[in-house]
C-alpha cells in the first residue's frame, strides 16, 4: 500500500471514532441536525446509540446508530420544524420496514433509501439500525431533477447507479478538501439514474392526489371564519411551507383559494336571495360564507365582481367576471 493511502486510511479511521451517548443527548443531536424524530418502544435506560455529523460537498447529514424498535416522524413534528429536504440514506446494518405515504417497504443492509421530511414517516427495526443519511434541499433537488421523488428503497448492488451512490456515502469519511468540486451535480445525476421514468410519473400523480386532498379539506371548512392555511396544513399532515409550494407551483396561494371559495358561495347565496325576492341579510350571507367582518366582505366582493353585494343585478351578467377574476384575489 502506498504511503499516501496509508495516511488516508489512518485519517479516516481517526475520523470515524464514535462515542456512545444517552437517550436525551441522542434525540437532541438528531433533532438539531435532521429534524424532529421520536424513538418508541424502548426504555430510556435501555437505549444505546451514537450520532456523528457528516458532510459530502454541500450536502450535510449524519451517521446514526440506535437500538430502538421504532423511530418515527409524525405530522405534528413536520409542522413544528418545517424541514424542507429529502433524505438519501445508506443502510449500513440492521433490518427493518419503512412506511411513508401509506406504503411499507422492507429495508436491509446495503439498501439506499430516499425519503421526504415533509411527510410523516415510521421506521420499524429489528435489533437496531445503523445508517448514513444526507440531506438534499427540496428546491435544489427539484431544480436539478425536474421532479419530486416518492419514497423508494433500492439495493445498492443491483445497479451501477446504486453502486456509485454507495461510493458517495463512503466519501463522508474524507476531509472536505478531498471532495471534488461540483460533486453535488454529479450526485444529482446519479440519483436521477436510480429512478425509473415511470416513477417520475408516479411522483406527479402523488403530488396531484395530495393537492386534490388539500382542495377537499378547503371545500369542507372554508365557511369557518377561523379557517386558514395553518389549519389546512394541520389536517393534511404537511408543513405550511410545503403547502405554500403546492399552491405556488400552480400560480396561486392557499389564502387566495380559500377566499375564492368564500366569494363564490356568497355570490350564489346573493343570487338566490335576489331570485327569491328575500332571504338572509347580506351580513348573514357574509358570515355564512366565512367572513366575520362585513366591511371587509364588501371590499373583497367589490374587488372580485366590480360591485357591492347590495348592487348585484338580476340575471347572469356577472358570472363571466366571477369565473375569471380569481387570479386577482389576494
Amino acid at each position: 500500500m502506498a504511503a499516501d493511502d496509508t495516511g488516508r486510511d489512518h485519517k479516516a479511521n481517526k475520523r470515524i471514532e464514535r462515542e456512545l451517548v444517552g437517550y436525551e443527548r441522542w434525540i437532541e443531536t438528531l433533532r438539531g441536525s435532521c429534524g424532529i424524530f421520536d424513538l418508541q418502544k424502548i426504555e430510556r435506560e435501555s437505549f444505546a446509540g451514537w450520532f456523528r455529523p457528516v458532510i459530502v460537498g454541500r450536502f450535510r447529514g449524519a451517521e446514526v446508530s440506535h437500538n430502538a424498535p421504532l423511530i418515527r416522524r409524525i405530522p405534528r413534528d413536520v409542522r413544528a420544524d418545517g424541514a424542507e429536504h429529502f433524505c438519501m440514506s445508506l443502510q449500513l446494518s440492521g433490518l427493518g420496514e419503512l412506511t411513508q405515504n401509506e406504503e411499507a417497504m422492507g429495508v436491509r443492509s446495503g439498501d439506499i433509501i430516499v425519503s421526504d421530511t415533509a411527510r410523516a414517516l415510521e421506521y420499524h427495526t429489528r435489533r437496531g439500525s445503523r445508517v448514513i443519511t444526507l440531506q438534499l434541499p427540496r428546491a435544489d433537488f427539484v431544480t436539478h431533477m425536474g421532479f419530486e421523488p416518492r419514497t423508494i428503497v433500492r439495493p445498492s448492488g443491483d445497479s451501477l447507479a446504486g453502486r456509485m451512490l454507495a461510493q458517495v456515502f463512503e466519501s463522508v469519511y474524507l476531509d472536505e478538501g478531498d471532495v471534488e468540486p461540483d460533486l453535488d451535480l454529479v450526485i444529482y445525476d446519479v440519483i436521477r439514474a436510480l429512478f425509473r421514468p415511470d416513477e417520475w410519473m408516479g411522483v406527479s400523480s402523488h403530488t396531484e392526489k395530495l393537492f386534490e386532498r388539500v382542495q377537499h379539506i378547503i371545500e369542507r371548512h372554508f365557511a369557518d371564519p377561523d379557517f386558514g392555511p395553518a389549519e389546512v396544513a394541520l389536517e393534511a399532515g404537511i408543513s405550511s411551507r410545503y403547502l405554500q409550494k403546492l399552491f405556488a407551483s400552480r400560480g396561486t396561494t392557499c389564502n387566495r383559494c380559500i377566499e375564492s371559495r368564500r366569494l363564490e358561495r356568497a355570490f350564489k347565496l346573493l343570487k338566490r336571495r335576489i331570485e327569491q325576492n328575500g332571504g338572509p341579510s347580506i351580513a348573514e350571507i357574509a358570515f355564512d360564507s366565512g367572513y366575520r367582518n362585513v366591511n371587509y366582505f364588501y371590499s373583497r366582493f367589490r374587488k372580485r365582481f366590480g360591485c357591492t353585494p347590495g348592487e348585484l343585478p338580476m340575471g347572469d351578467n356577472l358570472i363571466q367576471s366571477h369565473e375569471t377574476d380569481e387570479s386577482d384575489t389576494a
